[in-house]
């Protein structure tokens, strides 16, 4: 009975992957008037940030110009005070739009039972190099 049940398995895989395949009898190479290029070009994107105290948190808007860069290819980078103990973060920033895509973002100042003060920095990051940066100072 194992046999069977077993056969029938395999049977019914080699039936759904045969219809699956298809058979193409013009193997030659495509008219070049069919071909369509389908690369663009990609350069590093470009972008501006603006980084300002609001309460007890910082907001960060960016304008970004992604030059055919996909999603997620560029990231923001939360800075915090050095010796504070006060935590960086960073994460992909969102594409909605190719050019002038604006996006906001905003941290915590209040960590835990502390106030973060000193100088925070926001970076956009491209490949891991600094497209833009914006740097304040904060106390309370």
């Amino acid at each position: 009975m194992k046999k069977i049940t077993a056969i029938s398995a395999l049977l019914v895989s080699v039936l759904a992957l045969s219809s699956c395949a298809t058979t193409d009898s013009d193997t030659s190479a495509p008219n070049s008037d069919t071909v369509k290029n389908t690369s663009t070009d990609v350069t590093t994107p470009t972008a501006k940030v603006k980084l300002t105290p609001n309460g007890d948190k910082l907001v960060a808007k960016v304008y970004t110009t992604y030059n055919n860069n996909p999603e997620g290819s560029v990231r923001l980078q939360w800075d915090a005070p050095k010796g504070t103990g006060c935590y960086d973060t960073s994460f992909p920033i969102s594409k909605y739009s190719e050019t002038n895509d604006m996006t906001t973002a905003s941290v915590s100042l209040k960590q835990g039972d502390k106030f973060c003060n000193g100088t925070w920095n926001v970076n956009i990051l491209f490949d891991k190099k600094v497209i833009a940066t914006s740097s304040v100072e904060v106390s309370k």
